[in-house]
């Protein structure tokens, strides 16, 4: 029997209940304005100096060559939002302006930065966002980030201290935490970034959902969960922890320079990573601990699509221990497609295990195309779990590495060692493998064959946002066979949902002003359709209640020329 130690940590949008005060920056305005749609303001540093709870600080169409400092906090109920006007491009470009951070949110709380591209910031430790202190309830969503660079010749060698850093979260406070945390739909792409990564959370960082964003061109770490880096000033609380990384994409975060990884965890703890898709990196989704001594506990990765990463798919455990590295306790690696990865031949396997404690790989499919090498190891391990997992090559016999020692074929692995005495190796009879399109059909032999235990968690769906469990038994890999609901690419999602509780009333989002009419559908995590809504045009946000809806996992699609998605989960 599994031990249930995992966290599930649902996180809520409030509606405000009170009234809202629109002001407007114009780069035409003048500070010594009103801040009024006909007297707009000019800077944004200027609104961020100023107003109160409650205020939408609606920013219009233009370049703005400031970097920002946030001096005011919202209350819980009341944010403070800056935000692009609807429909309007708002751009902060960095170019030969002083200062680290392009906006910076330092001991400031109940703070949403919406709709902003922002750009060329070019030194050494640039960055982009900077999130730090004792910040609470920080949104930050739909923005895109580019061109934060460490230096402006992209021929300067990287070196331990040139770093630039898009996005970047310090909990610094020793006992005081950054908390309730949403970084949702946003763009981080084409960024030299040094020893340094694109999405990183850092030290006293509780709570928190890392999702639906795309990460991409990054010249080293995609995303980044981190901890024991003395951060915080107090060892018990300098770690990222209980948060949730999924339905995010991430590609082309490679470097040249160190070991890089799509999805990394380095000290984390009570980390969910699901339902991502991990491509093009050097390697997929690596869960490690740098820090000697320390350790990286309480992780799930489950449910994503890894593909095509040049080493390993998913390693886990810590590379160096005891003298080089700490280790990793309280781990499980389970429903997982991965596709032809280690196509740089770097000798690893699909998935790679380092020094590891209690760790549980179940109901992986794992397809080798690059490789035959399906499972490495190098370092010890004690209390592993491996089985229920399926493994196939085209090209070649499975091989399977342990301790130095050459297994050829599932069975002499079976036979040779106490693992995956209930595994397979056939093929699973993916859709389209050259396509990556990872849906099984009934006769596939992933279909039923999962851990006949396993109990799904609540809120866990599968590639499809279909329930996990089907029928009595899970399926193998990332896909649950059944009838899904017509999403083929999940990360679409463009609609930011806000949900009161309280009143079961959803406030939905949409990326742009509507031109015309368009309609919202509701379906539950089965597929079924439970509401229809008209959206009239011109509008950018819409209301939908919840009311009698049980608790659980939604989805949304608004129909027009072109089908966008959304999801929220419901916890009555």
């Amino acid at each position: 029997m599994l031990r249930s130690f995992f966290y599930i940590i649902a996180f809520i949008f409030v509606v405000p209940l009170s009234a809202q005060t629109n002001y407007f920056v114009n780069p035409a305005g003048n500070d010594a304005n009103s801040g009024t749609l006909n007297q707009p303001w000019q800077t944004i540093q200027h609104a961020a100096n100023t107003v109160a709870p409650g205020s939408i600080v609606n920013i219009m169409a233009g370049t703005y060559n400031e970097k920002v400092s946030i001096n005011v906090s919202g209350t819980f109920q009341n944010k403070i939002v800056f935000q692009n006007y609807i429909g309007q491009q708002v751009i902060l470009d960095g170019t030969n302006i002083a200062g680290n951070a392009m906006i910076e949110i330092v001991n400031q709380n109940n703070i949403t930065i919406r709709g902003l591209e922002i750009r060329n910031n070019i030194q050494n430790d640039a960055q982009g966002i900077l999130i730090e202190g004792t910040s609470q309830n920080i949104t930050i969503v739909s923005n895109l980030i580019h061109d934060i660079h460490f230096s402006a010749n992209p021929n300067d060698p990287a070196t331990t201290n040139t770093n630039s850093q898009p996005l970047i979260v310090y909990g610094t406070d020793g006992l005081t935490e950054i908390g309730g945390l949403i970084i949702d739909s946003n763009e981080i792409r084409n960024c030299r970034t040094g020893y340094s990564e694109a999405l990183a959370l850092n030290g006293n960082v509780y709570g928190f959902n890392v999702r639906f964003n795309k990460v991409h061109d990054i010249s080293n770490i995609g995303i980044d969960l981190i901890g024991h880096e003395g951060t915080c000033p107090n060892a018990s609380f300098d770690v990222a922890r209980f948060g949730n990384i999924q339905w995010n994409e991430v590609w082309n975060c490679v470097s040249a320079y160190a070991t890089s990884a799509g999805i990394y965890v380095d000290g984390g703890s009570n980390l969910i990573i699901e339902n991502n898709r991990v491509y093009q990196n050097g390697w997929g989704i690596e869960v490690g601990c740098e820090n000697i001594g320390q350790e990286t506990n309480y992780i799930t990765v489950r449910n994503n699509l890894i593909y095509n990463n040049f080493d390993s798919g998913i390693s886990i455990g810590g590379f160096d221990y005891p003298g080089g590295s700490g280790k990793v306790n309280y781990a499980r690696v389970n429903n997982n497609t991965l596709i032809n990865n280690v196509t740089g031949q770097t000798g690893n396997g699909e998935i790679n295990v380092y020094y590891n404690e209690n760790v549980t790989i179940i109901n992986n499919l794992v397809y080798g195309t690059s490789t035959n090498l399906m499972l490495s190891n190098s370092i010890g391990s004690a209390l592993m779990m491996i089985d229920y997992n399926l493994f196939y090559t085209p090209n070649a016999t499975e091989e399977f590495l342990w301790f130095g020692g050459s297994h050829i074929g599932l069975a002499a692995w079976q036979t040779q060692t106490v693992f995956d005495a209930n595994s397979y190796n056939t093929n699973p009879l993916l859709a389209n493998v050259n396509t990556f399109d990872i849906h099984i059909a009934a006769n596939s032999p992933a279909v039923d064959a999962g851990l006949p235990t396993y109990l799904a968690a609540v809120t866990e769906v599968d590639w499809d946002t279909m329930t996990r469990v089907q029928n009595s038994r899970v399926d193998i890999g990332a896909d649950e066979y059944g009838t899904a609901i017509g999403i083929e690419e999940q990360l679409a999602y463009q609609l930011t949902v806000m949900v009161d509780q309280s009143t079961q009333v959803v406030v939905v989002n949409f990326p742009e002003v509507l031109n015309e009419n368009e309609t919202i559908e509701v379906y539950n995590a089965s597929g079924q359709i439970l509401a229809k809504v008209l959206v009239a045009a011109g509008s950018q946000r819409a209301s939908i209640s919840t009311q009698g809806y049980a608790a659980g996992v939604y989805l949304l699609q608004l129909r027009g020329k072109q089908t966008k998605q959304g999801r929220f989960i419901l916890s009555r």
